[in-house]
């Protein structure tokens, strides 16, 4: 199974400070929303180098240029970049300004942000969560930069596993934004996104679709048809709709995706990896698997090359690329059950999964201080999930073979005491929707949950 990459729509808190700041920084602000960033980073810097030749270091207003500057620099995904001006934004704004002034919870706002950007979970929640205390004590409790602060702390708490907290965040941020800025507008789109993404974690598929679906629909509405946040929602449009087995319906909305990501944003944009890769992941379910590997190849070239080897998307998309080509140069030999299938037209699952899974099965369990600890329920758990597989009808093979490579690549990680928390949680909530995918299947999301149950109970997730 090829891990899948979601887009959260994060929200920036704007410059922060309520006086104008001249037209070179309005010029700027405007080239953002018209996507010509290479422009408006060249307007803020100039604004930027301007101000600070004929300002105190300290002046509030060379915070809201380093903060602008910082948003473009986002926008480029030129992370270290926006973080460096975005931090010298915070630190002129705590010196200069109450520690409680909404300005500075902004800066947090916007730092946290890019924290996230970069995978620093830890640290982004703290600032975010400072933020949101900072607005929710200084502005209204419905305050639109209130609703920002929840979406981007949402976003974090999904990453980190806390689905019930950031159902919370995603909701609260859903209803001031829809009471403050009415139903239609591209926020309450952004915590639509957002929200369905949860739902879907949680499993509520048809829950996630209908947010995913009323997201698109105002973007499509609101926006230019080749917008990025367009893209965003068919990206996640299409995840729902793959989990749901609608493989065909989820292929359409990626390449559309893709298709508008390279348009907007350039062929080397990490959120145009995404798109990549998660083509390349239903491409792979449909069986196409050299298709797969150059989309998901081209990702993984993407990511390290603008995101860096260690960042969490390069990982999952590496772990893509190196599943995809041990499939590829092992190809299942004549008659075994990766390709074949009863008289009564079910899926062998037992054998895809003992192929696919239980490589080497024995060494790992045995080997693994992470499993030692209950050895006998995890091979219990393996053998009620193999049954299951059984199970599936043919014309779901291809589902029922992915879920089976999932639960070998999570069962593989988990057993590394390395592997991160993250990777984790992201390996299982793909086997967990492969599994949901297949829920009419007798046993198999119940066997799935038990298994998915016991490696984060092992692993303390």
């Amino acid at each position: 199974m090829a891990a899948s990459l979601a887009f959260r729509g994060g929200n920036s808190g704007g410059s922060g400070h309520r006086r104008g700041v001249g037209p070179v920084t309005a010029l700027g602000a405007h080239l953002r929303m018209i996507a010509a960033y290479a422009a408006a980073k060249e307007a803020c810097q100039r604004a930027l180098d301007l101000e600070a030749r004929r300002r105190d270091a300290n002046d509030p207003i060379l915070a809201t240029l380093n903060n602008n500057l910082g948003e473009v620099l986002r926008a480029q995904s030129d992370l270290s970049g926006a973080r460096a001006h975005l931090e010298r934004a915070l630190a002129i704004r705590e010196r200069a300004l109450e520690p409680d002034h909404p300005d500075v919870a902004t800066s947090l706002n916007n730092l946290g942000s890019v924290l996230y950007a970069q995978g620093d979970l830890s640290s982004a929640r703290a600032h975010l969560e400072r933020a949101l205390a900072i607005q929710e004590q200084a502005l209204e409790p419905d305050h639109p930069d209130v609703a920002k602060s929840l979406n981007n702390l949402g976003c974090v708490l999904q990453d980190q596993g806390d689905l019930s907290g950031a159902r919370a965040s995603h909701e609260r941020a859903l209803a001031i934004r829809e009471r403050k800025l009415g139903p239609d507008h591209p926020d309450v789109a952004t915590s639509l996104n957002n929200l369905g993404g949860v739902l879907q974690d949680q499993g509520d598929l048809s829950g996630a679709r209908a947010h995913q679906e009323r997201a698109l629909a105002i973007r499509e509405q609101a926006l230019e048809p080749h917008h990025p946040d367009v893209a965003t929602s068919l990206n996640n449009l299409g995840l729902v709709l793959q989990a749901r087995g609608d493989l065909s319906g989820g292929r359409a909305s990626h390449e559309r995706a893709l298709a508008i990501q390279e348009r907007a944003l350039g062929p080397d944009h990490p959120n145009v990896a995404i798109s990549l890769n998660n083509l390349g992941a239903l491409l792979r379910a449909q069986g196409d698997l050299v298709a797969a590997r150059e989309h998901i190849g081209r990702a993984l070239g993407i990511f390290e090359k603008r995101l860096g080897p260690d960042h969490s998307h390069t990982q999952i998309v590496r772990r893509n690329l190196e599943g995809l080509d041990a499939r590829i140069g092992t190809p299942p030999s004549e008659g075994s059950g990766l390709n074949t299938f009863n008289n009564s037209g079910d899926f062998r699952g037992a054998n895809v999964f003992q192929g696919a899974l239980v490589h080497n099965l024995g060494q790992i369990i045995g080997t693994s201080t992470v499993f030692a600890a209950d050895q006998e329920a995890l091979e219990s758990r393996l053998a009620a999930l193999e049954e299951a597989l059984g199970r599936v009808p043919e014309e779901h093979a291809g589902q029922g073979r992915e879920l089976a490579e999932g639960a070998r690549e999570l069962l593989a990680q988990a057993a590394d005491p390395k592997a991160s928390p993250g990777l984790l949680k992201t390996l299982g909530q793909g086997v967990r929707r492969l599994a949901e995918g297949l829920a009419g299947v007798p046993g198999l999301l119940d066997s799935a949950n038990a298994l998915l149950d016991l490696i984060a109970r092992l692993r303390k997730l």
